[in-house]
């Protein structure tokens, strides 16, 4: 799942206690992969190669 946070939205400053709960209920799982975009796209070219064309 992606998430993306717009500061125009995000970056009030009584929506940052939410974001940090939903940050610390989701780092509750091992699971759970925090990546940047750069990771997710390394991986998906080292998975699904055969998909670009």
């Amino acid at each position: 799942m992606n998430i993306g946070l717009h500061p125009h939205v995000i970056g009030q400053p009584f929506r940052i206690r939410a974001l940090k709960e939903f940050l610390n209920y989701v780092k509750g799982f091992d699971d759970v992969w925090f990546a940047k975009r750069e990771e997710i796209a390394e991986w998906y070219l080292e998975n699904h190669a055969s998909h670009i064309g």
